[in-house]
């Protein structure tokens, strides 16, 4: 819910006062090899795993987008234990064997692709399902961690303010929570992937999001 919330201020005509700060892939290339520093990269990832609430923006920004400078970064990879979910989330009850085995998967999935926002929500959901209550929330704060550091990049309604994404499957998640549908159409425009919306009540025609870092990885 808070999340959403921000989304919908960050769209607002009141985020014209918001200031973003786009994201100087150098400079934190540079910062996250400083092992002295606390922008070190395998500390920062290890305050991620412990779902770390203190980290601050400049900590999560170089987490989230320093990940695009680690050899196992692979923005348009899909993780071969894709095929293996089988859980129908149409169903209203699930067996506790389907739910244990769908997150034996997606643990899976997140190690190849450790900041994929539908899976940590999806995880979100079958630790609810089992009851498992605080590890539930452990990947909702990873989540939200990953979502305002995002939002501290822009919001989306121009290509000077574009949100900035290391996946392109972060793209659509964020039109979801957004209370948005996708309009069909995807454009790229310089290092902007413009996504067209359906007919909304904020009369948005489409937002943009920086894929500059998966257009980067694509060239080496």
């Amino acid at each position: 819910m808070l999340i959403t919330m921000l989304l919908l201020v960050c769209l607002s005509a009141k985020a014209q006062d918001w200031y973003f700060e786009p994201i100087d892939y150098d400079e934190i290339a540079k910062n996250i090899k400083v092992k002295e520093s606390n922008l070190y990269y395998p500390k920062l990832f290890e305050r991620f795993q412990q779902a770390d609430t203190t980290m601050t923006t400049q900590e999560r920004r170089h987490l989230l987008y320093g990940y695009t400078q680690q050899a196992a970064y692979s923005p348009y990879a899909r993780s071969t234990y894709n095929d293996s979910i089988t859980l129908d989330f149409n169903k209203e009850t699930f067996e506790r064997d389907e739910i244990v085995e769908f997150l034996r998967v997606t643990d899976s999935i997140l190690k190849d692709v450790p900041f994929s926002f539908r899976t940590l929500s999806m995880q979100v959901f079958a630790l609810e399902e089992l009851g498992q209550m605080e590890e539930a929330q452990k990947k909702t704060a990873q989540l939200n961690m990953c979502i305002n550091t995002v939002l501290s990049t822009g919001n989306g309604i121009n290509e000077k303010d574009a949100m900035y994404i290391t996946y392109v499957e972060q793209e659509y998640y964020l039109i979801n929570i957004f209370g948005f549908d996708f309009g069909g159409s995807q454009q790229l425009i310089g290092d902007c992937d413009y996504l067209t919306l359906a007919e909304n009540e904020e009369q948005l025609e489409g937002l943009y999001f920086n894929a500059s870092a998966c257009l980067n990885s694509m060239t080496k």
